[in-house]
């Protein structure tokens, strides 16, 4: 029997350039997020199917909330045994949520991530799981890139031998703290795709026009990066005048009053001969 996608899917491309002035095209590697905090036998069907369409996985490990009284760690049940059996090429990622510092490497935020990064990589060594590549998930604030660095810093030495990578916001690509920041990982992951913060009209997780704009600026970088799309959809909730209030993916029900959320469709992204032209 098929199994049921339940889960949020990123088309990865592997791409770069030695020159800013040379093009490069060529087959993508394809990865899927398994973005659950819980895994269902579902979820376990999914993760072959997975295995079967695509090149890995990247797992959700663990989520880290600092915005409350006292950090707020949720840590995915992942099912490392079926993890072991299934996947070839495995990639666990860790997301902080917003936070606006500061950014110390020995302050309690610091020594939190810490830990729980270590946590996710002995889990996985202990289940026999090879993780080729750890992800850290910070949408950090533009003005912040500077401070940033030392969370980097702080976590590549240990999470090595695994390849580090972060992701990043396309504001980005133009800041001048950006490169230094590159320095402190192996690679990065440009995400195209984000709920608006305002509608006017129709509104879509990802724009196919602004995405190749920001790859071929990624492109002439000359550090070779990954492309996240999304195929998924949710449902977001926005005020009369426009303003977001919630979004509501997976199982969450919404929030907002009734009648006024619609859902947000992905733009769909599939297929192992994708190629990007830069």
């Amino acid at each position: 029997m098929k199994a049921i996608p339940i889960f949020c899917v990123a088309i990865f491309g592997v791409t770069g350039c030695h020159r800013s002035d040379v093009e490069v095209s060529g087959p993508l590697p394809q990865r899927g997020y398994i973005w659950q905090r819980e895994w269902t036998s579902a979820v376990i069907d999914s993760l072959r199917e997975t295995q079967r369409r695509m090149n890995g996985v990247v797992l959700l490990g663990a989520e880290i909330n600092f915005s409350a009284k006292s950090p707020e760690i949720a840590k995915a049940s992942i099912d490392w045994e079926a993890v072991q059996r299934q996947t070839l090429y495995c990639s666990v990622a860790l997301r902080v949520a917003p936070f606006a510092g500061p950014f110390r490497a020995d302050d309690t935020p610091a020594r939190l991530i810490v830990d729980v990064a270590k946590q996710l990589l002995n889990d996985s060594a202990a289940h026999g799981v090879k993780i080729e590549e750890f992800q850290f998930d910070f949408d950090c604030a533009q003005k912040n890139l500077r401070a940033y660095r030392t969370w980097l810093s702080m976590l590549r030495p240990i999470v090595h031998p695994a390849r580090f990578v972060i992701t990043v916001l396309p504001a980005w690509l133009d800041d001048a703290n950006f490169l230094p920041l590159l320095r402190r990982a192996d690679g990065y992951v440009l995400q195209v795709h984000s709920v608006p913060i305002s509608a006017r009209g129709s509104a879509t997780l990802c724009d196919l026009t602004l995405a190749r704009e920001w790859i071929a600026r990624a492109g002439k970088l000359g550090i070779p990066f990954s492309v996240a799309l999304p195929t998924y959809r949710c449902a977001a909730g926005y005020a009369p005048d426009g303003k977001l209030l919630s979004v509501a993916m997976d199982s969450v029900q919404p929030s907002w009053p009734l009648g006024i959320g619609f859902p947000l469709r992905s733009t769909r992204a599939t297929g192992a001969g994708r190629r990007w032209r830069q």
